[in-house]
């Protein structure tokens, strides 16, 4: 199942009512941006090792470290690479 949201707060909210397999966070959104979301959502039962994988046009070092420091599994940088994406996206079944 795919769902989208549009800030961090509704991430952390769907976090809270759902198990999912894996969380794509964007580090820019309103209200509560994805650093702070993922922190929050690290903090939850049964999401300590669940796979949160920020998805961002911002693509500096600093970023990176940003993202792994707030509990990030990785960074797939705009435009999306397959490479990358790989690691995340298997087929069903």
């Amino acid at each position: 199942m795919l769902e989208v949201v549009t800030g961090g707060r509704e991430a952390l909210d769907m976090a809270l009512a759902l198990p999912y397999d894996l969380v794509l966070m964007d580090m820019q959104m309103p209200g509560l941006d994805g650093l702070a979301a993922t922190r929050r959502i690290r903090q939850l039962p049964d999401w300590a090792d669940r796979p949160i994988v920020a998805m961002t046009a911002n693509a500096f070092e600093d970023d990176r470290r940003a993202c792994r420091d707030a509990g990030m599994d990785d960074f797939i940088t705009k435009p999306i690479h397959w490479e990358t994406s790989a690691r995340w996206f298997r087929p069903a079944g």
